[in-house]
């Protein structure tokens, strides 16, 4: 056992991130764009290299956006950077986006300036450390509703370089990532993303699926509805609407509400009918009449706890105005569904 202690002066002490605080190569670049809200923000998306304790060589990556002008700029054909859209007026990297502090430490650290030519391609082989920062905080309004709280600051963090300890001219011997490695190592990172959502919510497929139902059977709606006065809010949260409207004229009921609906007939043991029967008839005595694209909104809280497979069939009989229409005591006109 060695008595070579570890320095406990601040002055040794490092900061460690994702990627920060250990020596890194950067092995290769891919311009790229991601979803940010209802559009997508251009950037780049960097892939790292290490050598791991067991000898093999592990990539490490992290996409980082240009900013709000993410509309002033595409992805170059050949990925290596970001070149103007047509008609473009302000093609420049946000100062403090994720992006535009990158690129500010790097030349802090050193970089020759005929490196940061926009061609990121030219970096490669450069061994560095990366250090954590904080974006700037930023409050935006969710609306543009005067009587809308505007969305409370939000704190985001990046890695941007601290240190450059090798340039790629003077790296040769370094080998870079190849396309194969990189789609390979994004795909690895998508389907372990995908494991950790499944494994927090296990009735993600199903929520999925319900989402699907309700967005098409809203498109469906959509031209009869009342334009909303205020932003709708996030995905899977029942917005209830008061409406007073005429009952609308009867009319020989469509195949379904929705495009996902299924009108085969069910196996006698199954118990999803007679649920979905209680539970039609559960809201219609609450409501007395309801649109029949928003049914499904309404049946499916009562469903918490049953099974996954009773509870998908459920939602599929709801939104059949076939099925409902053979319930005593309840008729469907025109787009809703009546209690007598």
């Amino acid at each position: 056992m060695s008595n070579d202690f570890v320095p406990n002066d601040p002055k040794t002490f490092i900061s460690r991130g994702f990627m920060t605080g250990r020596t890194i190569t950067l092995g290769g670049v891919r311009a790229g764009t991601k979803k940010a809200g209802e559009s997508g923000r251009a950037g780049m998306q960097f892939f790292f290299t290490e050598v791991a304790k067991d000898g093999e060589r592990r990539i490490l990556s992290g996409f980082l956006h240009d900013g709000a002008w993410g509309d002033q700029m595409q992805p170059s054909d050949n990925l290596r950077g970001l070149v103007p859209v047509a008609g473009a007026d302000k093609p420049f990297i946000e100062k403090d986006s994720s992006l535009g502090l990158f690129n500010t430490a790097l030349a802090q650290a050193g970089c020759p300036p005929k490196l940061q030519t926009g061609d990121y391609s030219k970096l490669i082989g450069m061994e560095l450390v990366l250090e954590e920062k904080s974006l700037p905080s930023y409050k935006r309004k969710k609306s543009v509703d005067p009587d809308e709280a505007g969305a409370p600051a939000k704190e985001f963090k990046t890695e941007v370089v601290s240190k450059i300890v090798t340039l790629p001219a003077d790296n040769e011997g370094y080998v870079p990532l190849t396309q194969k490695e990189i789609t390979a190592h994004l795909k690895e990172r998508e389907d372990k993303r995908s494991a950790r959502q499944a494994a927090a919510n296990p009735d993600a497929e199903l929520d999925e699926a319900v989402n699907a139902v309700v967005a098409a059977a809203a498109d469906e709606d959509e031209d009869e509805a009342p334009a909303p006065k205020k932003a709708k809010k996030a995905a899977k949260k029942v917005v209830e609407e008061e409406e007073e409207e005429e009952e609308a004229e009867e009319a020989p009921a469509a195949d379904s509400f929705s495009d996902t609906a299924d009108d085969d007939d069910e196996d006698s043991d199954d118990p999803a009918p007679a649920l979905a029967t209680k539970l039609v008839l559960k809201v219609l005595k609450a409501e007395k009449k309801v649109k029949g694209s928003a049914l499904l909104q309404k049946v499916h809280p009562h469903l918490a706890g049953t099974d996954k497979k009773v509870t998908a069939a459920v939602l599929k009989l709801v939104q059949s105005p076939k099925f409902i229409a053979d319930i005593d005591g309840v008729s469907v006109k025109g787009n809703m569904v009546v209690l007598g």
